[in-house]
């Protein structure tokens, strides 16, 4: 099945996933890491849902290209750390909520624009622990709300 991937499949069967059974877009990507996808390197954002709940993972490298980081895509999850290339141009609401164990993350952009692409802290609303954002030019920490 890896084999027969392509990314702009991943993206249609995503989206449509998505459009469908909207908040369980995280039993696709199940699914694929267990066949030994990572479904990020096939499809063209993060999208809504698609890692939580995982309390798998625990460090993600966001490949550079990718924009967009959907509503609650790592929600709930085990993640620590997260690698967001400059591509990155939105992050959607709740984008972490609950990651308790969530600590860094390391954006290749500056301060300027994590606080732009972050859309005013709201990827962070009611998150339930501190995270500081590491940037080419310094770093952030963002507080719980």
């Amino acid at each position: 099945i890896k084999d027969a991937v392509l990314r702009e499949d991943l993206d249609f069967i995503y989206k449509t996933f998505q459009e469908k059974y909207l908040g369980y877009t995280s039993l696709l990507t199940l699914f694929f890491e267990s066949k030994g996808i990572d479904p990020l390197d096939y499809v063209s954002v993060v999208y809504e849902g698609m890692y939580r709940g995982d309390h798998n993972i625990e460090e993600i490298i966001i490949p550079d290209g990718i924009q967009i980081i959907g509503v609650n895509s790592f929600r709930e999850s085990g993640l620590w750390k997260l690698h967001v290339p400059h591509s990155v141009k939105s992050i959607g609401l709740n984008a972490f909520l609950d990651c308790i164990t969530l600590e860094d993350i390391l954006y290749d952009g500056t301060i300027d624009e994590w606080n732009y692409i972050n859309n005013h802290n709201r990827a962070y609303k009611y998150m339930m622990n501190d995270v500081v954002v590491h940037c080419k030019d310094g770093y952030i920490n963002m507080t719980a709300v």
